[in-house]
């Protein structure tokens, strides 16, 4: 796998393919249901390859300002979320109307998407509290140093 990912890698940089390229294919890819056309067979498989070869999880579409997180909740790829999860720094990003991912998801009633993303903003949020409580931990527990103010004698004498 590593030699195959290895010729990928160099085979993109020959071509100049770059990472909005990826993400732009990417979000395409997504944004098409999945109606068992034989066109639509591969998509999964494919979207997973460009999130491994580097497409930008947080890039959106132009219309909906959607990420592939949300487009993958919306056409419930179980597959693709259990590729983009792992990847996604913040889960509770929202698109032009205000929805998250798990929002879509719900909203298409999609059972499978909606237990993954359930499950990792509940993450993400303990992970917030984590870093906040060890921040607050490392704020109250300090030494602060002393602040020790000299008066100096400027040249007229004076003191300043």
């Amino acid at each position: 796998m590593a030699m195959a990912d290895a010729f990928n890698t160099a085979a993109h940089a020959s071509v100049g393919v770059t990472t909005a390229t990826l993400s732009a294919e990417l979000l395409e890819i997504l944004q098409r249901k999945r109606d068992g056309n034989s066109d639509n067979l591969g998509l999964n498989e494919r979207a997973i390859e460009l999130i491994q070869q580097g497409a930008s999880l947080t890039a959106t579409d132009d219309t909906h300002k959607r990420t592939a997180l949300m487009w993958a909740s919306i056409h419930c790829r179980a597959k693709v979320l259990d590729e983009i999860l792992p990847r996604t720094k913040n889960p509770l990003v929202t698109d032009a109307d205000g929805k998250t991912a798990l929002d879509h998801a719900r909203e298409h009633k999609h059972k499978p998407a909606i237990e993954r993303l359930e499950k990792a903003e509940s993450a993400y949020r303990q992970r917030l509290l984590a870093e906040a409580q060890d921040v607050t931990t490392k704020r109250d527990t300090k030494i602060m140093r002393t602040l020790v103010l000299k008066k100096t004698v400027g040249q007229n004498g004076g003191k300043s």
